[in-house]
């Protein structure tokens, strides 16, 4: 497979799902298949948008993990525009 605009992110085995914790996770994928991979980066990123953004966080989420440290820095990819981060349950 081959990265363009979007990355792809890394494809965990069952073994490291369950490892963290994902037993859901780790189910589907032995039942669908897949091969664990390391991911790869976008090889033509866009750089940062222009328009106002709205990034709606469900701190429930077990696997986007999106009020995190590193989840909030979408910040940082959003020029000259406004920009709401919004946490929900």
């Amino acid at each position: 497979r081959s990265a363009s605009i979007m990355a792809f992110p890394p494809t965990m085995s069952a073994a490291e799902l369950l490892k963290n914790g994902q037993g859901m996770m780790a189910s589907l994928r032995l039942l669908f298949g897949g091969t664990p991979d390391e991911g790869q980066p976008a090889q033509n990123p866009i750089g940062k948008v222009s328009v106002p953004s709205l990034y709606v966080c469900g701190t429930s989420d077990t696997a986007i993990l999106c009020s995190r440290p590193y989840a909030k820095k979408t910040e940082d990819y959003v020029a000259d525009a406004a920009y709401t981060y919004l946490e929900v349950d």
